[in-house]
């Protein structure tokens, strides 16, 4: 009876220490993973800010419940960054809310905080351009207008423009199409209140006709849409094969 109970007692005690040993096994895992997720994240987020020379921090996040695999391979399924302030042409992007598919980032690097690269097999981004930093760049480029949303999937253009020694008042609808490297913005309705002529007409629609370059997208190399909102255009844009550099003179601050 007594080694019974004995043997009974070792089993359970045997039970108690593989249960602790389990626990303490997947504790260290979820450490490891965590410490991971922490140190990749924010050695990502320091490569983009450098490259993009970004006065704050962009936000990343990489996706996944179980991540510590996708960092000792070096390559991430898909990693969610938001950025604020990028500046393109004189430019100023309000947000760039990306998400990258297949991104390449050695432990090595993570481990020596040394990336210089970043290789990314895909990405699917969306871009916010507020009205007021276009009306910002149009007045540097020398128009005269300001701009709004207008009818359905259109911009309202608004102010005062000269042409031929006359100077209108005008309110046109235009229309925002992709180029390549650029969008343009193309009066489709112009409204001065007065009757023009026919070269009057022209002059004028090529005078509120605006460029805006787009051609380096943070990452993004090719424009899908273009939405127009209540304060913000909101172009969509997709990458492939995207590299991101960090660039050499930039400071940062850890």
């Amino acid at each position: 009876m007594g080694q019974r109970v004995g043997r009974t007692r070792a089993r359970v005690i045997t039970a108690a220490e593989v249960l602790v040993f389990a626990v303490l096994i997947a504790l260290l895992a979820w450490g490891l993973d965590w410490g991971g997720r922490i140190a990749a994240q924010s050695v990502i987020a320091r490569a983009v800010q450098k490259a993009e020379q970004l006065a704050d921090r962009p936000s990343v996040h990489l996706r996944g419940v179980f991540l510590l695999p996708q960092v000792v391979t070096g390559r991430y399924d898909e990693v969610d960054i938001t950025a604020r302030g990028i500046r393109r042409h004189n430019l100023r992007l309000a947000s760039v809310t990306a998400r990258l598919s297949g991104v390449r980032v050695a432990l090595h690097d993570v481990v020596t905080d040394s990336i210089s690269t970043i290789l990314v097999d895909r990405s699917r981004e969306t871009v916010v351009l507020t009205y007021a930093e276009l009306d910002h760049y149009m007045a540097m480029k020398g128009s005269p207008l300001t701009v709004s949303r207008g009818p359905t999937g259109q911009l309202k253009l608004t102010g005062h423009a000269s042409v031929l020694g006359h100077t209108f008042a005008i309110s046109a609808d235009a229309k925002v199409s992709v180029q390549p490297g650029q969008l343009d913005i193309t009066p489709t309705q112009l409204a001065t209140g007065t009757s023009l002529d026919t070269v009057t007409r022209l002059l004028l629609n090529q005078r509120l006709t605006v460029a805006v370059p787009l051609a380096s997208l943070p990452f993004g190399q090719h424009v899908t849409g273009i939405q127009p909102r209540a304060h913000a255009l909101v172009v969509h844009a997709t990458g492939h094969n995207v590299v991101i550099t960090r660039h050499p003179n930039a400071v940062i601050n850890r």
